[in-house]
């Protein structure tokens, strides 16, 4: 079925939208209907651009959700730590987890729970407690989700009362939590 316009003056949006509803090709000869025809298909990159972006931040969103409830024991506990150190500084935030700086026991360098890698005032800029932390045992941490605790967190805390108290002049990352996530953070 073909289609004549007779006026000068028409209604392009109509036209085309009843052509679309009746399946009718309709070509275009003017200037105008060509601008406007660019025009829609800008508007549609644009709808398709702010479309993925918003599925990627609703995807992070839930990735990071899902991760934060499988790890969420140890997430409990390090918000409860951030709480009663006192004030903390956001040094770090990558793969779905975030570093603080913040106030540690006597000896301790960091510590990771769940999404959270809590580092020492003293160590803020030194980038291998970071990575060790942030890079290493978050991703125990996801691997073993509500067992992280008792696998590797209570393990590396006793060791650590260990090396404090009998271990020095021996390589503190010798135990295999820490070797574990020297590793996982391609430290050596």
């Amino acid at each position: 079925m073909d289609v004549v316009l007779f006026s000068a003056v028409v209604d392009f949006d109509l036209l085309f939208g009843i052509a679309d509803m009746c399946e009718i090709k309709v070509q275009k000869y003017t200037f105008f209907s060509f601008f406007q025809q660019l025009r829609k298909k800008n508007i549609l990159l644009l709808w398709q651009i702010v479309m993925c972006f918003l599925m990627k931040k609703l995807c992070n969103a839930l990735i990071f959700g899902l991760l934060f409830l499988w790890q969420l024991p140890q997430n409990l506990v390090a918000l409860v730590w951030l709480a009663a150190a006192g004030p903390a500084k956001k040094i770090a935030c990558r793969h779905y987890n975030v570093a603080f700086a913040a106030r540690m026991p006597k000896g301790a360098g960091g510590v990771s729970l769940g999404t959270f890698a809590i580092v020492s005032h003293a160590n803020r800029n030194n980038q291998r407690v970071i990575r060790h932390e942030l890079d290493g045992h978050t991703v125990d941490s996801k691997l073993l989700g509500p067992l992280y605790l008792l696998v590797v967190g209570l393990p590396s805390a006793l060791h650590l009362l260990w090396y404090n108290k009998f271990g020095k002049g021996r390589p503190y990352d010798d135990f295999y939590t820490e070797r574990r996530a020297n590793r996982h953070a391609g430290l050596k």
